[in-house]
């Protein structure tokens, strides 16, 4: 359902990070075997224990729209994991963020370094926003956007799908909602966001979702088109 697309009617593309520029399988494969070693090294459970809530919990106090998330967040965890919120902060950033980004650069898509270079030469506005921090990941996929939107951000402090950050780029790139579109993974984060936003989505599936437009792949038709 990518057919409708009129790339010459959109000014500003944003893109979701994780799952949608990299593939995340591998990473996290590789970040479990890491931590199980760790584990095995230090004969505690207690870093796998803390990342598995918190990626638990992450999702959850994301429905719930709570604002700002991060303190909310990270008081779950201390509490179910009886350990004080600043250990946790640090734990999660190094497993879930910085003991990633040696991995990103052969986990970025096929397709995804040529269209960012296509949308620049046809002066189309590039913008990321992500639930995660997100700078240190593009540097190390060897991306560069415009415009880069945290939930992390202090002038946002809230999950997708809350449309907070989208509103944000939107605002940054001096974009109307009908000249902008949104590229993701999650129907259920991106789509809604999109929506609620009043912006055009593009949605990575390996199957065609029926209402949604979807691509299996940065190498699809639609973006040859561009």
């Amino acid at each position: 359902m990518t057919s409708d697309l009129n790339w010459a009617d959109t000014d500003l593309v944003a893109f979701d990070v994780d799952g949608t520029l990299y593939d995340q399988n591998p990473i996290r494969l590789r970040m479990i075997a890491e931590l199980c070693w760790q584990a095995l090294q230090s004969l505690s459970l207690r870093d796998i224990h803390v990342v598995r809530t918190y990626r638990r919990e992450r999702e959850i106090v994301g429905d719930e729209g709570a604002e700002p998330f991060e303190p909310e967040l990270l008081r779950r965890v201390a509490v179910r994991c009886g350990q004080p919120v600043d250990l946790v902060a640090v734990i999660c950033a190094e497993w879930l963020q910085q003991r990633a980004l040696p991995h990103l650069p052969s986990a970025v898509f096929p397709g995804v370094h040529q269209l960012f270079a296509r949308l620049r030469e046809r002066g189309k506005k590039i913008a990321v926003y992500s639930d995660y921090p997100a700078a240190a990941k593009l540097q190390a996929m060897g991306l560069h956007a415009d415009i880069v939107v945290s939930a992390h951000d202090d002038d946002v402090a809230v999950l997708k799908p809350n449309p907070k950050g989208l509103i944000k780029i939107l605002e940054l790139g001096g974009t109307s909602p009908q000249r902008a579109l949104l590229i993701g993974d999650r129907i259920d984060r991106e789509a809604v966001v999109a929506r609620s936003a009043g912006v055009a989505c593009l949605i990575k599936q390996r199957q065609p979702v029926a209402g949604v437009r979807t691509f299996s792949s940065f190498l699809d038709d639609v973006f040859l088109r561009l």
